[in-house]
């Protein structure tokens, strides 16, 4: 944080990341939290550091588009606009993850926090054997950006849009995990980028609900319970168990759903009847994918 504060960046500028609302079930579950500072700003550096890592694309501000900081929804669009060794700094990066901080300080940019969106958070499911969070974040632009692949980390890029990645996953041409095909569902309901960004700036400011699923095993079907499914246990420690029932009769038994039922590794259906909290979007209703 010491490089923020000789940069210039205000505790306001700062603050602007914070979840301001009181949330136990996030706050408390999470598990780890930041050293010393904000966990929304040590896990938006690392998110950074990532994507110049591993796709060699800088998103940063520098002292001019600092100041330009407002409450409207910000694009990231400054990835581009500097010319250094991208090539010897996502290796020097790859190798050791504090170079970022020293590529930003010879470029005398700070990292765009601002233009990330906190977008969802989840939990490994209850039966890993190691278990960690995921915060989502959600960055627009309005151009397609220059890649530089880190082989060891990314195979290959493919620019499509939510709807064309879901059914990719459904023709059994990628496969998707469960949350990135839950969020992909819900990204797909958005036809506007501005609106899209609109949304995700808003719920950025929100709490959110830890998502962490339990799973189940039916006659024909994998079953990964969410928060305020009847079936989600109340207990962490609670065993997974194989239930003697078809998916389709579990879901006629339950009046509360918010489930993802998998039959294989692409024939996926979310089901979902219950409110979600904090004004989050409900789109999941007799979802196929």
């Amino acid at each position: 944080m010491n490089y923020f504060e000789e940069y210039g960046v205000s505790s306001n500028q700062l603050d602007r990341l914070i979840v301001k609302e009181p949330n136990t079930k996030r706050t408390n579950s999470l598990l780890s939290t930041g050293k010393s500072f904000s966990r929304e700003i040590s896990l938006r550096i690392t998110a950074c550091r990532e994507t110049f890592e591993e796709v060699g694309i800088l998103f940063f501000r520098n002292h001019k588009t600092l100041k330009k900081l407002s409450s409207t929804p910000t694009f990231g669009e400054d990835y581009e606009d500097v010319n250094f060794d991208r090539v010897g700094w996502q290796f020097a990066v790859h190798k050791d993850a504090k170079q970022f901080l020293n590529l930003c300080r010879s470029l005398h940019v700070v990292p765009d926090l601002w233009s990330l969106y906190e977008w969802s958070l989840w939990r490994s499911p209850f039966t890993a054997e190691k278990r960690y969070d995921t915060v989502f974040y959600f960055v627009s632009s309005t151009k397609k950006p220059t890649v530089l692949l880190e082989h060891s980390e990314v195979k290959r890029t493919m620019w499509k849009t939510a709807s064309e990645y879901l059914d990719l996953h459904k023709n059994k041409k990628i496969w998707l995990p469960p949350p990135q095909m839950y969020e992909l569902s819900r990204l797909s309901k958005f036809t506007r980028l501005q609106n899209l960004t609109n949304y995700a700036s808003y719920r950025s400011r929100q709490t959110k609900e830890l998502l962490a699923p339990f799973y189940y095993k039916s006659s024909d079907a994998m079953i990964g319970v969410l928060p305020g499914d009847d079936l989600y246990p109340s207990e962490e420690n609670s065993p997974s168990s194989t239930l003697n029932y078809s998916s389709k009769q579990l879901k006629f038994m339950a009046k509360n759903l918010h489930r993802i039922v998998s039959f294989d590794m692409h024939e996926t259906v979310i089901q979902k009847n219950v409110s979600s909290s904090n004004s989050q979007l409900d789109i999941f209703d007799k979802c196929k994918l």
